[in-house]
């Protein structure tokens, strides 16, 4: 019987691990929010030269028709839009959907501006003319983050469907099983939001020295 149970979640973890593989080979998704064409234009080509899959608006109402048949990873946003400004257009998208991130561009630089947009969850924050490059770099690292904290995720959601840990009255993760056995397995807890926040920053500290 412990074999066939063995056998079981072995073949589990691999089709797990096929499907990571097969979800990290998606092309990444990117919105451009850009009402001048030349820079839309620009911007559009060298993000497609990069293998990413590019939509792109010149109005943030032209964002909102298109973000509500695609689900994207990455949204570009100007901060001064024809018919609404960057913040407000990003609020409406994030009603769709909270698992793109903002990146914010704008010509018109500000103290002000910067933390607005840092408040509703915008990554970075680019002034113009835009540095293509710098941007580049930033969405690689948008994505490797990403990709590891899905990772993460979908171990923890295996360890609870194996009922290995299970959550605590308090909000913690409790271990229930654990293979070394010096584990005093009761009293053993992991705060879930602390690990993520952990895993994060040594990613950043690692990739990035950030």
């Amino acid at each position: 019987m412990e074999n066939l149970k063995g056998i079981s979640n072995q073949k589990q973890d691999q089709e797990q691990e096929q499907s990571v593989i097969e979800e990290e080979k998606k092309v990444p998704s990117i919105l451009i929010i850009e009402d001048e064409e030349v820079e839309r234009y620009t911007l559009k080509t060298a993000l497609e030269a990069e293998g990413f899959f590019v939509e792109a608006a010149e109005k943030g109402a032209e964002a909102e028709s298109i973000a509500k048949t695609i689900a994207f990873d990455i949204i570009i946003v100007d901060y001064r839009l024809p018919d609404m400004d960057g913040v407000t257009v990003t609020k409406r998208l994030q009603a769709l959907s909270s698992e793109f991130t903002p990146i914010f561009v704008t010509g018109h630089t500000s103290l002000e501006i910067a933390l607005e947009a840092m408040r509703i969850g915008a990554y970075d924050y680019i002034s113009k003319p835009l540095d293509i490059a710098k941007l580049v770099k930033i969405i690689y690292k948008i994505l490797e983050e990403k990709r590891i904290l899905a990772r993460s995720r979908r171990a923890l959601n295996t360890l609870i469907e194996k009922g290995e840990v299970e959550m605590g009255n308090d909000d913690k993760l409790m271990v229930i099983s654990s293979p070394d056995e010096n584990v005093e397995k009761d009293n053993t807890k992991i705060d879930m939001f602390k690990t993520f926040k952990g895993i994060l920053s040594a990613i950043k500290n690692y990739y990035w020295g950030i």
